[in-house]
């Protein structure tokens, strides 16, 4: 398709993903209470650059990369532990913004990797807020983000849905039977998966299915795999967002009807040192 040939200034450009996505570089010994306070408290921030502390030398800094599956378990004490990112694209230079002048990128760090990180070591987390159950602190915590479910009916066309996803500004949606029972989920990423760059014609056709033909010939996801109940715990939480690699989950009822939501910035907002 002639659009996947645009660059990527031109889709800059177009957009406001600038704005809405703030580029907040960190260096390789700040704290993970650090990365919490971007990730939990600042809407949209769901991935930051992890830089140097002294950008000395490129290869040197190469040279030197932690790999985060060697670092040691964490403590209680979130506030002690340093990001370290293991480098696996190579050293990129950042020049100009808060980051000062000709540090390099030796990695991205990402909501989801310290979601996992943190299930890694669950073992050495608070006891008081793993077993704090969605009951005890969704309804009332302090977060940015919405706790309202956008949803989708099966029968709807799945263009509609995805463009309810740009309308919203939000990355997924659930889908709902006639009886408003939830039995399955539509994200971006799904919409991803499903383009065809070298069969336009194909992906239109997919788009114009009913959302639940189009989720039938996608892959096959258990509806317990992304939903929760309010009994569940931050424990069940963490294992589910881990296990099925998943950026939201969706609370519902004993009838298996939509509650709300939430998100990996809702977890992480958790372990946030005040």
């Amino acid at each position: 398709m002639v659009i996947c040939e645009q660059t990527m200034k031109n889709i800059l450009v177009s957009s406001d993903i600038m704005d809405d996505d703030p580029w907040v570089p960190i260096a390789e010994t700040e704290s993970l209470a650090t990365v919490l306070t971007h990730f939990s408290r600042k809407q949209n921030i769901h991935r930051v650059p992890v830089i140097p502390s002294d950008p000395g030398d490129p290869e040197e800094n190469k040279n030197n990369s932690v790999n985060t599956e060697k670092i040691n378990p964490v403590n209680t004490e979130i506030s002690s532990i340093p990001v370290k990112f293991n480098n696996s694209a190579g050293n990129t230079e950042l020049s100009g913004g808060s980051a000062g002048k000709n540090k390099y990128i030796t990695g991205l760090l990402t909501q989801s990797r310290v979601v996992q990180y943190l299930m890694e070591h669950y073992k050495d987390l608070p006891m008081k807020i793993r077993k704090k159950t969605i009951q005890e602190w969704h309804s009332v915590q302090n977060t940015n983000y919405r706790k309202a479910v956008e949803t989708v009916i099966y029968t709807q066309c799945t263009f509609l849905a995805y463009r309810l996803l740009m309308t919203k500004g939000i990355s997924g949606v659930g889908v709902i039977d006639d009886s408003g029972r939830l039995v399955g989920s539509l994200s971006g990423t799904d919409f991803i998966r499903r383009v065809y760059p070298n069969d336009f014609e194909k992906t239109v056709n997919e788009l114009y299915k009913p959302v639940g033909l189009y989720m039938m010939s996608g892959e096959k996801v258990r509806v317990e795999n992304f939903t929760c109940r309010m009994s569940d715990t931050v424990d069940d939480l963490l294992r589910k967002f881990t296990d099925f690699k998943l950026h939201r989950l969706f609370i519902v009822d004993k009838d298996g009807k939509p509650l709300s939501v939430i998100s990996l910035c809702d977890i992480l907002t958790l372990f946030q040192v005040e």
